[in-house]
């Protein structure tokens, strides 16, 4: 999550001076995590996805995999606009800064 906070921070900083009062409470807490990362914190958390993309495509070589093939989800979208759910099957690709393509595999029922 720091390195989260500090691309958000980064991206933000501007338009945030200008627009406080129309941020959501949410994404506010998330930018001002970024102002509590030390200097240490923050060039590990920057280094760390170059890393682990490095390592990845690595392995990939190695094994001759040309994709890899993971669900994108713990489950189904929430109903609503309150979250977009568990991003915790996706958080590997996203770090590493790999491409990635979502396609749905299943019809949610609805009650």
């Amino acid at each position: 999550m720091d390195l989260c906070a500090i691309e958000a921070a980064d991206v933000h900083r501007t338009w945030r001076a200008n627009h406080q009062k129309e941020y959501d409470p949410r994404t506010l807490s998330l930018l001002d995590r970024a102002e509590a990362v030390d200097e240490a914190r923050r060039r590990i958390a920057l280094e760390q996805p170059k890393q682990l993309r490095a390592q990845l495509e690595a392995l990939m070589k190695n094994q001759a995999i040309d994709l890899w093939i993971a669900p994108g989800a713990t489950g189904p979208a929430p109903l609503g606009i309150g979250s977009t759910g568990s991003g915790l099957l996706n958080g590997p690709w996203t770090n590493a800064g790999l491409p990635t393509v979502s396609l749905p595999a299943a019809l949610r029922c609805r009650k």
